[in-house]
């Protein structure tokens, strides 16, 4: 089964800050909006990354490929959560929608 969890990086100095639940999508279901819940942290001001980390198997979430050369991706092992730091990645021509909300204050 396809497992997938939300990680919250820095971008400089590179580090890993949060990881959401795990969710559970399976293989070949329709495209949609999915939730994944993490904790309360501090974000001082600076560049972050949202990652979409999926496991067993990579390369389990949908992708648009006609964007720009925007996508940044590594091969990271699931079973021992999200590395940090991010890693050596490499580019590619894919899109990935992601909707974040964030409060304020927490």
């Amino acid at each position: 089964m396809p497992y997938h969890r939300a990680t919250c990086y820095r971008v400089y100095p590179a580090a890993r800050l949060a990881q959401s639940n795990i969710v559970t999508i399976a293989a070949g279901a329709p495209g949609q909006w999915v939730t994944f819940t993490g904790p309360a942290i501090a974000l001082d001001p600076g560049a972050y990354w949202v990652v979409i980390h999926t496991g067993p198997t990579n390369g389990l979430i949908r992708k648009r490929s006609d964007g720009v050369a925007n996508w940044y991706s590594n091969l990271d092992t699931f079973s021992d959560g999200a590395a940090s730091p991010f890693g050596a990645g490499t580019t590619g021509t894919a899109t990935l929608s992601v909707y974040a909300t964030y409060t304020v204050g927490y």
